[in-house]
């Protein structure tokens, strides 16, 4: 790759792994929900810092693949989320759209 020479060694100038914990952190917000517990949303946040320390000193090659693998996951989130809010929205408007009144036993 580009500075980095040896992909069996950490990343000289520690991009990679900033990089990858920055898209860890990225990816934690598009799929947190609401309703966690702040335990678990100190987790949440806590983890990508902790991978990021622990990517400063693992091979390169490795920090890249995951990074790689975060990116990745990004855009599947991104496109799984659009589907959700055009289902809500069509939902929305069956709804709007149900005659109101009593229904019939089946």
């Amino acid at each position: 790759m580009l500075w980095i020479k040896d992909l069996s060694l950490p990343d000289p100038l520690y991009i990679t792994p900033i990089l990858m914990g920055i898209s860890m952190l990225l990816s934690t917000k598009m799929t947190s929900t609401q309703q966690i517990e702040t335990s678990q949303k100190f987790l949440l946040y806590f983890m990508p810092i902790m991978f990021t320390w622990f990517c400063l000193w693992a091979p390169a090659g490795l920090t890249l693949y995951w990074l790689t693998n975060n990116i990745l996951t990004m855009g599947q989130q991104y496109i799984i989320n659009k589907q959700v809010e055009k289902r809500a929205l069509m939902n929305q408007k069956n709804k709007k759209s149900t005659p109101k009144g009593p229904s019939r036993p089946s």
